[in-house]
């Protein structure tokens, strides 16, 4: 069906070396090689893993085969392997992984996913690529790096019915679904409380900091989708509390909250004594020695406590003169 393979210009192998009869020499880590896939053959290098410089006639090792052309893939094609020149059938195997990183030292996440794609698991193959990746993976990505339909990932990763001791966490936004093991989502959860344990202790006065910059000082590498499906568990798990859109620590920000209350407080004071004339708002928080940043925050916790409304950008009255105003307009008006 069209548009439904990626070509790929490298794959994971699991290869057998078969040398010609009367040449019983090694293969060496790095040999080029003819690779033959469905009606194709390119050339490419054949690179053994964990450091093995070579393999013995009749041997089967992990591979990593990276091609001078892009081959059309998919876990479990058969391929044939020629020698370069002169060209004679040296072996073949089985395509494991068609979109592998480049490397060949292997982790032992690594190992457990070739080990589950030799053994054709579907389950076992999703399971260790979430396991091997730090930050939560993407429903679709998933389905794409473990050449299953996207319709039976859920099923694979978390179990056709899943129990509360899965290891594995379902993580969504709007518009996407990821998987994580629940050690991962557990070292998320202490790295925001970290973040958010020395944001505090750097700028006690501030109630919290926006997600931009909290996901710009996050250690891992992610998308802002994914970056958000984590903020939403911590806050559902109560680890990060959220106060005027700024994400705070919840033990840690009771007290810029209560000197942002009192912010707000001041300054209400102040709107007051101007009753129905007040001064642009730059006047005012230079009146109360805020800066723009703490001043606007200040205004909207009042006009979310109805105790103030911003008419303009630059022009606020308390609402109690606000209330004064309509009704001499209103009186006027009924004459």
């Amino acid at each position: 069906t069209p548009q439904t393979m990626e070509t790929s210009d490298r794959f994971d192998a699991l290869f057998t070396y078969l040398p010609l009869p009367g040449a019983e020499k090694p293969l060496a880590s790095g040999a080029r090689i003819h690779v033959s896939h469905g009606t194709r053959e390119v050339v490419g290098r054949l690179l053994l893993m964990d450091g093995r410089e070579s393999l013995s006639p009749r041997e089967t090792r992990y591979a990593q085969v990276r091609l001078e052309e892009s081959l059309a893939l998919s876990r479990g094609d058969r391929f044939v392997a020629r020698s370069f020149s002169p060209a004679h059938v040296i072996g073949g195997g089985l395509v494991l992984n068609a979109r592998p990183r480049r490397r060949t030292n292997l982790k032992e996440s690594d190992r457990a996913l070739l080990d589950a794609q030799k053994s054709n698991d579907d389950a076992e193959i999703c399971r260790a690529i979430v396991n091997a990746r730090p930050t939560p993976t993407e429903k679709n990505l998933l389905a794409r790096t473990a050449d299953v339909d996207v319709s039976l990932v859920d099923s694979l990763v978390m179990g056709p019915a899943p129990e509360k001791n899965c290891p594995y966490r379902r993580l969504t936004t709007k518009s996407h679904t990821y998987y994580t093991t629940n050690a991962a989502l557990r070292t998320h959860i202490m790295t925001f409380d970290n973040l958010l344990l020395r944001f505090h202790a750097s700028e006690p006065e501030s109630v919290g900091i926006s997600k931009g910059a909290l996901h710009a000082r996050y250690p891992l590498t992610m998308d802002q989708d994914c970056f958000d499906a984590l903020i939403a568990e911590a806050s559902n798990q109560g680890k990060i509390v959220f106060f005027e859109g700024l994400a705070s620590h919840p033990k840690a920000a009771s007290g810029a909250k209560a000197l942002e209350e009192k912010t707000a407080s001041d300054l209400l004071e102040l709107l007051c004594s101007y009753e129905a004339a007040p001064p642009p708002l730059d006047e005012l928080f230079k009146q109360a020695d805020l800066d723009a940043s703490r001043g606007n925050r200040a205004i909207s916790l009042l006009e979310k406590k109805g105790k103030a409304q911003r008419i303009t950008k630059t022009l606020c009255f308390s609402q109690d003169a606000l209330d004064v105003l309509w009704s001499g307009a209103e009186s006027l008006l009924s004459k």
